[in-house]
């Protein structure tokens, strides 16, 4: 397989995913709760490349605690977000020989994905699409009257877990492609264009990962083109798709 198939299937994939679950984080207005959780994933990715382990391993633990935390309200989003940068960039400047260049970590690296990235946002993507199966009348509920979905005893803490998990999750397939920093406008751009769209909660979160996978396929297709870097090419499509889905919306209201 060329590096050019696994760049197109990782973004491809990645976006879908990110696209998927951003419907929650949209409709949740847990933007700022995404971003710290991406954000606390760099410390742990950072650490294990300078002990040579798997990224996902360091990023997966970091990412675990921070999901609790953001469940148990514990955290102060601000400071975690801000320092987990921090601290991530004082382990790679007191450390020597580390395998990747920090800036991967933070942007991605998109066009020299592995086989391994391509199994791991495979099967965030098969544990998103589940989940969203089992659970996605549940959770568009939850996301618009939490009061009327407990009042029908649903268990709507475990539901807000749930969304935490999944986040975690997908931003962790999206290391490779879009990094830790980027991946949270990956999350919402393709979420945010979608609701423009449409406002039937049966195809918004089809719709979205539509977007997601567009956003992703036309990044990389820009990036091979003008030789740009990858992930914030994604990003930047994502972002032309929202403006153009709200003027297009704009228009055809008038």
């Amino acid at each position: 397989m060329s590096y050019l198939t696994r760049a197109l299937l990782e973004a491809a994939t990645v976006g879908a995913t990110c696209g998927a679950v951003g419907v929650q984080v949209v409709l949740r207005r847990l933007g700022f709760a995404a971003a710290t959780l991406a954000h606390a994933t760099f410390p742990g990715a950072v650490l294990a490349g300078v002990l040579g382990l798997a990224v996902y391993a360091g990023a997966g633990a970091t990412a675990a605690v921070a999901v609790l935390a953001l469940a148990l309200r514990r955290l102060d989003l601000g400071v975690v977000l801000a320092g987990s940068l921090a601290l991530g960039v004082v382990i790679a400047s007191a450390s020597t020989g580390t395998s990747r260049d920090v800036a991967a970590y933070l942007v991605g690296h998109l066009l020299t994905v592995q086989t391994a990235d391509l199994l791991a946002a495979a099967v965030a993507a098969a544990v998103v699409g589940l989940a969203l199966t089992l659970a996605g009348k549940e959770l568009l509920l939850a996301a618009f009257d939490r009061t009327a979905l407990a009042a029908q005893g649903y268990p709507v803490r475990a539901l807000d877990l749930l969304v935490l998990g999944l986040v975690g999750v997908t931003v962790l397939a999206a290391i490779p492609a879009v990094g830790t920093v980027l991946v949270l406008a990956l999350l919402t751009a393709p979420a945010a264009a979608a609701r423009r769209c449409t406002a039937d909660p049966a195809r918004l979160t089809v719709l979205a990962a539509a977007f997601g996978a567009v956003s992703g396929v036309a990044g990389l297709a820009l990036s091979h083109r003008y030789d740009l870097a990858g992930g914030p090419a994604v990003i930047l499509a994502g972002c032309a798709l929202l403006a153009l889905a709200g003027t297009l919306t704009s228009v055809s209201r008038r």
